[in-house]
């Protein structure tokens, strides 16, 4: 993996005025992204209400109902790899700040970016909700090697009910990636060889056969160009509430990576989660 480390780093702007409990939108902006960048790129949420009642908060009390969250200058931020992140119980924990020590690299940047935050129906009326992680804008490389963030970026999201404490598995999480240009090759459930587009969330045998033992797994395939990843959530009666904690690195060990030569300079990436409420009908 080639060091990342000379990310250029900007503070962002302070928005002077705060959004009201329940506007049509409310904005958490979360991470910043950029490669020696000449533009910076910016993870946000978005929650716009209709006819039902929803709030966002930074921890499970909501002795802070708000829909406008942020989280200033969070430094750079340089390649890691899958296997180098915490367990899941440091991850998907509101104690855990964004900016946390586990991530922080000896000079000063970072190896990936956590946050969680949980959503709740703070109203008489039973909702359903379309939570999506979209890319927004993502600019490539201007070194001639055209290189896109989205190559090597890497989704991680936990989503679980926080009252739930009989929970086989309190840590429900998924893994998106960006498909690839060229094949991938599995062992599924038949013990049959097969191919795909798919790409592993980390480390490529290099037979390029699946090995679970190893962590050679499968990453869910980006939604589309522009959305990620997409939740639908249904039936999301009063008071019920939702975590989510969303992780995002760049993968060092994916191919487009690995292969490279030096960093995609100038490349930036912006984020967005948005998250659109109904009644439940």
């Amino acid at each position: 993996m080639y060091d990342l480390s000379y990310v250029k780093k900007r503070r962002r702007k302070k928005i002077a005025s705060l959004v009201s409990l329940f506007t049509a939108v409310g904005i958490t902006s979360l991470i910043i992204i950029s490669f020696l960048g000449r533009t910076v790129g910016t993870f946000s949420v978005k929650l716009k209400n209709s006819d039902v009642s929803l709030t966002l908060s930074k921890n499970l009390s909501f002795d802070e109902k708000t829909s406008y969250l942020y989280v200033d200058d969070v430094g750079r931020l340089r390649e890691t790899t899958y296997s180098n992140l915490p367990d899941d119980d440091f991850l998907d924990n509101e104690e855990n700040p964004t900016k946390n020590p586990k991530a922080m690299l000896g000079d000063g940047s970072y190896s990936f970016i956590k946050y969680t935050f949980y959503i709740s129906n703070t109203g008489d009326t039973i909702a359903r909700y379309n939570l999506s992680i979209n890319i927004t804008d993502s600019q490539e490389s201007q070194d001639g090697n055209h290189r896109l963030l989205d190559d090597t970026l890497r989704i991680m999201v936990y989503e679980n009910d926080p009252y739930d404490v009989g929970a086989e598995n309190p840590h429900k999480k998924r893994v998106f990636a960006n498909d690839t240009d060229y094949w991938n090759y599995f062992i599924d459930e038949s013990g049959e060889k097969r191919k795909t587009k798919q790409e592993f969330i980390s480390l490529v045998p290099e037979d390029r056969i699946e090995d679970v033992d190893k962590g050679y797994i499968l990453a869910e395939t980006f939604v589309s160009s522009s959305v990620a990843a997409r939740y639908e959530v249904g039936n999301f009666q009063k008071n019920d509430v939702m975590r989510y904690t969303i992780v995002v690195w760049l993968e060092g060990e994916d191919p487009e990576s690995k292969n490279s030569e030096q960093p995609p300079l100038d490349a930036s990436l912006k984020l967005g989660v948005s998250i659109a409420a109904y009644e439940n009908v």
